[in-house]
């Protein structure tokens, strides 16, 4: 109970000084978690609520539907839970590997960014994109693709090597969010990938190797 406690005061400083775990509006809700911590914070108008995850989290993203996807790390998985309104607590739904392939552990992987942009008429159907970094592969990390349409899919449906190196900031951007920009914090430079097949695929269509060491993007 302890660990737990000093969890979730941590949580909640980074919630009310900090934002660095971008926390994620869920309705007249925050939620956000304690970096590599099993701790979930969620709060709302009148009510405080915390939850353990039983594994090492990373952010978190709301979905419109009320479903509450979280990036482990260390681990290298992506979970999916339902998210029900407060004062109720999450039910998990599944776990699965970022890779169709993770490497033998020990290992240096990381998973880092987890995105889903907005449904709109280009790409009505969501898709769930996640970065994983420091892979060993000659090609770079790769962004992974996930179906998560229906209730309790979350299904690995593609993979796009990157040519990165330590894969960092993936921002979606562009008209109806058509195009995902990408850098390699280690190598790689800076790379922009369009979205095809209604959301199922990334195309490369513009590089620069010469940026050096990027970390994040901002569309204007």
């Amino acid at each position: 109970m302890k660990s737990i406690k000093s969890c979730w005061f941590r949580t909640l400083v980074r919630i009310l000084y900090e934002g660095s775990r971008r926390p994620r509006d869920h309705g007249n809700s925050w939620v956000t978690s304690e970096l590599n911590s099993e701790v979930v914070l969620a709060t709302s108008r009148f009510t405080v609520c915390v939850f353990c995850l039983k594994f090492p989290a990373r952010p978190l993203i709301i979905f419109t539907d009320g479903d509450l996807f979280t990036l482990l790390e260390l681990k290298n998985k992506v979970a999916r839970h339902r998210f029900p309104p407060l004062p109720a607590l999450p039910s998990f739904v599944k776990s699965v590997p970022t890779m169709s392939h993770p490497i033998p552990t020990p290992n240096d992987m990381l998973a880092g960014e987890i995105l889903i942009p907005p449904t709109n008429s280009s790409f009505p159907i969501p898709y769930l994109y996640i970065s994983n970094r420091n892979d060993p592969a000659h090609e770079g990390d790769i962004i992974s693709i996930f179906a998560i349409e229906n209730p309790d899919s979350l299904e690995l449906i593609a993979e796009v090597r990157t040519g990165l190196n330590h894969l960092r900031g993936m921002a979606f951007g562009g008209e109806d969010d058509k195009f995902l920009i990408t850098g390699g914090a280690t190598g790689g430079g800076v790379k922009v990938f369009e979205r095809i097949d209604g959301g199922k695929g990334l195309e490369l269509v513009a590089s620069n190797d010469s940026v050096k060491a990027p970390t994040g993007f901002l569309w204007l």
